[in-house]
């Protein structure tokens, strides 16, 4: 396993550059960036996951409207659709993987099952599936679960608001449907890796929240059944900060896989931040900026389409890896976001010189509600003498533009 102790020095030096840079100024979009700037403190306020991300409320839709009237399924969350298009234009169009594509057409369901009259409890029963897109989730199913409300938002206490049971997102870390982030690959959680098992969420105080999921499998999310899954177990904790007024919010997680064939226990530990500008500056600059660092072990040989040459991957495979992420979201105008995400990730912590690297600068902007484009030009760099002139996506440059449509 991993030693966790490593997270929080660097952390530490995260909070203190990002809090001294904004005081000294006092100058995707990824939904934690949301919760950061509303003082959101409880994911259900836009999502029906208590962890966020996935099919989302009516108040979820709302924040997608951008000015724009909502149109006559906006208003209601018992179905959802998102539909998500990509123009992917590789540092080598030649011979580089690139072109357009349909990368999603997910249809979600929001059922009212049951409620409880003596003790108030809520059934309900979410599923989403993708019908069509990347063949890696095209025609398969996404968020399946069964969810208990067991108790009213102004209940506090220890115990779980909610459980959940079925296959849902991991909430390890930020989460963000850009399943390209380094982080997010270099734990195998991106919004396509989902687990299978139980969740419980809670708030014991009204800036803390926590998520402990029992996980089955190692990232089958129950999608069959095979060989020694009855008896592989995973778990996942998640603990994040957050205050009404506080401009700052943070979070720590951990994950731990129980060993399978021929691997080692996939373990990682997470810490991570949300600073919203618009408290910073007084409203003078509107956005979010994220950041999170990981440390993990036993996942490098799960990045698929990444490592140029396999002997180097297969060198690496039962490495401890280091991952940091961060996300700059600025609202110019209602409509308008200039974007800027970091992604570096280095295989081996042992050997710091040998890493990848990316800057992608762009422009997000609204057409209608729920309505967007994004486009990016990314630079991306591996120092490896085996990468450094790689045909993978960890070393490649590229300009892409992205189109999704919610309802």
């Amino acid at each position: 396993m991993p030693s966790f102790a490593p997270i929080f020095r660097p952390f530490l030096s995260l909070l203190l550059l990002l809090i001294g840079l904004n005081l000294i100024t006092q100058v995707s979009e990824a939904r934690p960036g949301y919760a950061v700037r509303h003082g959101f403190t409880k994911c259900t306020t836009c999502h029906l996951s208590p962890a966020g991300g996935g099919p989302r409320n009516v108040m979820g839709k709302a924040f997608g409207l951008r000015g724009f009237s909502p149109g006559p399924y906006n208003s209601q969350d018992l179905w959802s659709a998102d539909v998500r298009g990509l123009y992917y234009y590789p540092e080598n169009p030649t011979n580089g993987k690139g072109g357009m594509g349909v990368m999603a057409g997910n249809i979600s369901a929001n059922l009212p099952v049951h409620v409880d009259e003596e003790s108030k409890t809520k059934l309900r029963a979410v599923l989403s599936h993708n019908l069509g897109g990347f063949p890696a989730g095209a025609g398969s199913p996404r968020e399946v679960f069964l969810r208990w409300e067991l108790k009213e938002d102004s209940e506090g206490g220890v115990l779980p608001q909610y459980a959940l049971l079925g296959r849902f997102v991991s909430p390890f870390g930020i989460l963000t449907d850009e399943h390209r982030t380094y982080t997010k690959l270099q734990t195998k959680s991106t919004w396509n890796d989902l687990d299978m098992g139980a969740m419980f969420s809670g708030d014991p105080a009204s800036f803390l929240h926590y998520d402990l999921a029992l996980l089955n499998g190692q990232k089958t999310a129950g999608a069959g059944v095979a060989a020694g899954n009855a008896a592989t177990w995973g778990g996942v904790l998640n603990l994040r900060f957050l205050s009404t007024s506080f401009p700052l919010g943070f979070g720590l997680s951990g994950l731990h896989y129980e060993k399978v064939k021929d691997q080692d226990s996939p373990s990682a530990g997470a810490a991570y931040l949300m600073l919203s500008l618009d408290k910073v500056t007084g409203n003078t600059i509107k956005g979010s900026l994220l950041a999170e660092y990981v440390i993990a072990q036993g996942w490098n040989s799960t990045l698929n389409n990444f490592f140029t040459d396999s002997a180097y991957q297969t060198s690496v495979a039962s490495s401890e890896s280091e991952g940091w992420y961060a996300f700059l979201n600025w609202d110019l105008t209602e409509k308008l976001s200039f974007v800027y995400k970091y992604d570096q990730f280095t295989p081996d912590r042992k050997f710091a010189a040998d890493s990848y690297t990316r800057h992608g600068a762009g422009f997000k902007y609204y057409f209608g509600p729920n309505l967007f484009t994004q486009i990016r030009v990314e630079k991306a760099e591996a120092t490896h003498p085996t990468e450094d002139k790689g045909t993978e996506t960890g070393a490649l440059d590229a300009t892409w533009a992205y189109l999704q449509l919610s309802i």
